[in-house]
């Protein structure tokens, strides 16, 4: 059962608070469709399915059609780690970009 801690938690790694919720009420009811979500969380609708869209970008919900209803269900929260690898990539890459135009642009006065 999530608690207030782990969503704070998920939120410094990015998380907006119902996409936390959401994510964490998945991972404990496993697959399902939306209602069940909405109905376990208290969120309205539109939230539920605006945060299962961010949950799904961030390649977090996998989503499937089964007979016509759409299924949701949390991927193994070890892409957590994938997804910041790649993050800490890209932050290497441009900060070392940045630096090297700090050091060009330095002007005497």
């Amino acid at each position: 059962m999530a608690t207030n801690n782990d969503i704070l938690e998920l939120q410094k790694l990015g998380f907006l608070a119902n996409d936390a919720v959401v994510y964490l009420k998945l991972i404990d009811i496993g697959t399902s469709s939306a209602g069940p979500i909405i109905s376990s969380t208290g969120l309205h609708r539109n939230i539920v399915y605006t945060s299962l869209d961010h949950l799904i970008s961030r390649k977090l919900v996998e989503v499937k059609e089964i007979r016509g209803v759409k299924t949701f269900s949390a991927v193994e929260p070890s892409i957590l780690l994938t997804e910041f690898d790649e993050k800490k990539r890209i932050a290497e890459s441009i900060a070392q970009s940045l630096s090297q135009r700090i050091g060009g642009n330095k002007q005497e006065i």
